[in-house]
Order: C-alpha cells, then sequence, then structure tokens
C-alpha cells in the first residue's frame, strides 16, 4: 500500500474527459503490476466492470476523479468496481467444541497456520445464524496469534458457540490489502437488474476505504464482503 510506487491510468490510454470509455485503458492500469493505481482529476467513463488485483491500492484527487459507469448497460455480477475474489484453505476439523468466550481454538490435527493468518470459522448450514433469511449463515473470523501443536490461541475471543460436527475451518489465503480512496463513482441505476453496486471490497484484509463517494447505486453505494478488519 505505498502510493509513491503509484503508476498513472493516463499512461495507459485513459482519457478522463466524459466520452470516452476508458474502463480498458483502466484496467490496464491496475493489471500492471503496479501496487498503487493513480486516478487523477477527470471524469473517466466506464461501460465495464473494473476489477482490482489483489494487493493493489486506487486513489484519486477526491470527488473530482469520477469513475463514471452511467452509460454502461450490463456489468459484470452487476458491479462497477471490486477487488478480486480470495480464495480459502480448508483446516482440519476441531477436536473440540468451541464455547463462547474461547481464546483458542483445538483442531483434530495440526493446522497449517502461522501467526497473523486468519481463520474462518463456517456452518453453511442455511438460516444457521437467523431463520429471517437463508443464507445468514453463522461463523466468524479470527486472526491467529500463537500456534502450538493442535491449538491455535486466536486474538481477542470467540463470540459464538459451535459445535464439531456443525463446522467447517478454512485459512484465509489470496486475501487482498489494500487501500482505496478519494474518488467518485457514479452508477447506473437504470440497469435492468437494479442490483448495483458502486464499490465491493470483498475477501480483504487490513484494509481501507475512506472519501469514496457513491452515487446512483440501485442496491449498495459500498459493499465490505468477508474481510477481516477492513
Amino acid at each position: 500500500m505505498i502510493e509513491g510506487a503509484a503508476v498513472n491510468v493516463k499512461d495507459f490510454g485513459a482519457v478522463g474527459d466524459g466520452v470516452t470509455d476508458d474502463a480498458a485503458a483502466i484496467q490496464l492500469a491496475l493489471d500492471s503490476g503496479a501496487s498503487a493505481v493513480f486516478v487523477p482529476q477527470g471524469t473517466y467513463r466506464c461501460d465495464s466492470t473494473l476489477t482490482i488485483p489483489k494487493n493493489v491500492s486506487v486513489f484519486g484527487e477526491g470527488p473530482q476523479s469520477i469513475f463514471d459507469f452511467s452509460n454502461a448497460t450490463t456489468l459484470t455480477d452487476d458491479e462497477c468496481i471490486r477487488t478480486a475474489e480470495g480464495s480459502y484453505t480448508a483446516l482440519p476439523a476441531l477436536n473440540t467444541a468451541i464455547d463462547r468466550g474461547d481464546t483458542t481454538i483445538t483442531f483434530a490435527s495440526a493446522p497449517s497456520v502461522s501467526p497473523g493468518d486468519v481463520i474462518v470459522i463456517y456452518n453453511d448450514t442455511d438460516g444457521s445464524w437467523s431463520d429471517w433469511r437463508s443464507e445468514y449463515r453463522a461463523g466468524e473470523q479470527v486472526r491467529v496469534m500463537q500456534v502450538s501443536g493442535n491449538t491455535v490461541t486466536v486474538d481477542g475471543v470467540l463470540h459464538d458457540d459451535y459445535a464439531i460436527a456443525d463446522v467447517d475451518l478454512y485459512k484465509a489465503t489470496n486475501f487482498t490489502q489494500c487501500r482505496i480512496a478519494n474518488f467518485k463513482v457514479i452508477a447506473n441505476k437504470s440497469i435492468a437488474s437494479n442490483n448495483i453496486d458502486g464499490f465491493v471490497l470483498r475477501t480483504a484484509i487490513d484494509s481501507v476505504i475512506e472519501n469514496v463517494i457513491v452515487d446512483q447505486a440501485s442496491y449498495t453505494g459500498i459493499s465490505i464482503e468477508r474481510c477481516f478488519n477492513a
């Protein structure tokens, strides 16, 4: 997240005149391998979804740095700008049930985790957290503090009870760490799906969104999904 190493979207062909479709040029900047991408003042028409790769930060010069999706007719997963999807590595099953307030997790065998890793506890049963909606499933994320054999000490405490048979455990892998700051997104609320997200921070750890304005998004302006310490 070092902004001094940033590349400028205009160096990749973005125009910022509000007329030219700059999505492809901006995506080239995002995919360039730079750790940060700078978006100077201008209106950057984008007719397709922008995906920010792992560990790439994006920053502009405030609300005068505009990503304009108002002419887009279709967007991937109805999202204007999003971070790339992370992944999960399966861990061994629990050896003992977790009780609310516990500070350790005991696995059936030694888990492949190290201090600083994030463990995901997940119950895939529909409505296991709340039957209000089927997708409300029980689980939480915790950071590893110490590993001793099959036992992991976590940062803080566990917030719920989990039976051995009810949950699977995973290590968060390929999650992004980024800073997203100082720009405006204009969505297109007229897209037929009517479920448009302006910006989606997905599968991120220790990441920041600041001074990001989203207008005309028909579903969510900013969505934070499956993130830890965002």
